[in-house]
């Protein structure tokens, strides 16, 4: 169902199998179709973009020998460009790859890397017509079927990071509605039938909640520098609590405003915070007013 050319260009490729079909229709649709017509025992996904390490696949595949295990996250590196907003990017994501990889030594990861997971092809389960977030959605059908979600370090996926904040922070609101949506379509996630409970809650729910917490803690802040029951040593304490706060949010207005600023890395590193969180609120009002398509738009 593309319309950008891609079709042609795949067709140059005998040794490729291509299935076409039309009108577009979304990912969810083009995932569905292929994963119908798959005869191998292993389904690998994957994104067009990023470029694969020559043993990804077969590090994915090895995880699989282990019956427990039904869904296998690859590695997503990012490029090192000089870009300031880019690196920052990237230290964001190292962070997350931390926590996937403590999520599977515990049990289970909430998620996947989008950009690289393989799973059996008898545990895939269709996903419904509008789905956004596939990375998401399969592992977890995964998960209630009792099988394991597990990261595999070293199965290295390779793109750039975005040095656009803006472009940036289209993905993650649409990546933050898929979240929303997903919920809605698995309240079993919020139950005891969940295995990794707490850490669905942890990473993937009181994650929304952190711009509304940002909000009180400053709020609280202010009330608590402005001298409200507290006096000596804490007044001292909250007023530079406060100041600090300010100066953070400051910076990261300015250097939003500013682009000579973004070449600093402590305002860059507060514009990107302050976005990423802002789009949180605004993945839930895309997701209240139902304005994200399914259908797959170049983010740059």
């Amino acid at each position: 169902g593309s319309e950008d050319g891609t079709n042609e260009l795949i067709k140059q490729f005998p040794d490729v199998s291509f299935i076409e079909y039309h009108p577009r229709q979304g990912k969810p649709t083009a995932l569905n179709t292929a994963a119908e017509q798959q005869t191998s025992e292993v389904i690998v996904f994957t994104d067009a973009r990023q470029t694969l390490g020559l043993d990804a696949v077969k590090k994915l595949v090895n995880r699989l020998r282990d019956p427990a295990i039904g869904a296998v996250s690859g590695e997503l590196c990012f490029g090192s460009p000089d870009d300031v907003t880019a690196q920052n990017v990237g230290l964001y994501w190292k962070y997350e790859k931390a926590i996937r990889n403590w999520e599977g030594q515990v049990h289970s990861v909430a998620g996947v890397t989008g950009a690289l997971y393989a799973i059996r092809r008898e545990d895939f389960v269709p996903l419904y017509p509008d789905a956004l977030l596939d990375d998401f959605e399969v592992p977890i059908q995964i998960l209630r079927k009792g099988k394991r979600i597990v990261f595999e370090a070293g199965a290295f996926v390779y793109d750039q990071a975005q040095s656009d904040v803006a472009t940036e922070k289209k993905r993650k609101i649409r990546t933050l509605t898929g979240n929303y949506q997903s919920f809605n379509h698995n309240k079993w996630l919020f139950t005891s039938e969940n295995p990794i409970l707490w850490q669905f809650l942890s990473h993937k729910v009181f994650r929304l909640l952190v711009p509304y917490a940002m909000i009180i803690a400053f709020i609280t802040n202010l009330i608590l520098a402005a001298g409200y029951s507290v006096e000596g040593a804490g007044l001292v304490f909250y007023s530079l609590t406060y100041l600090a706060q300010v100066a953070f949010y400051g910076l990261g207005f300015a250097a939003s405003k500013y682009p000579r600023l973004q070449q600093s890395k402590i305002p860059n590193l507060a514009a990107v915070f302050i976005k990423l969180n802002w789009a949180a609120v605004q993945g839930y009002i895309e997701y209240r007013q139902k304005r994200i398509s399914v259908r797959w738009e170049k983010t740059s």
